[in-house]
């Protein structure tokens, strides 16, 4: 689990694949649940906007990967 201040990036191995999402450091309860492809799950990456207001999450697959940009709310 790759940990910086309130939140972290949790991809465990699931009971029929590996699962991916941004939890909440404290609680450990999920915040958000991503997706992360089996073979590649030791390559994606987390990263935090300076302001902490949002994160980019890139899963990497067999063609390269796809980022996608979570606004934080609330």
């Amino acid at each position: 689990m790759d940990q910086i201040g309130k939140f972290a990036l949790r991809i465990t191995k699931g009971e029929e694949d590996w699962e991916a999402a941004i939890i909440d450091v404290r609680t450990k309860k999920t915040v958000a649940d991503l997706e992360v492809y089996g073979s590649y799950a030791k390559e994606a990456r987390l990263v935090w906007s300076q302001d902490s207001q949002r994160a980019a999450y890139f899963s990497p697959d067999r063609r390269g990967g796809l980022t996608t940009v979570y606004f934080r709310n609330g």
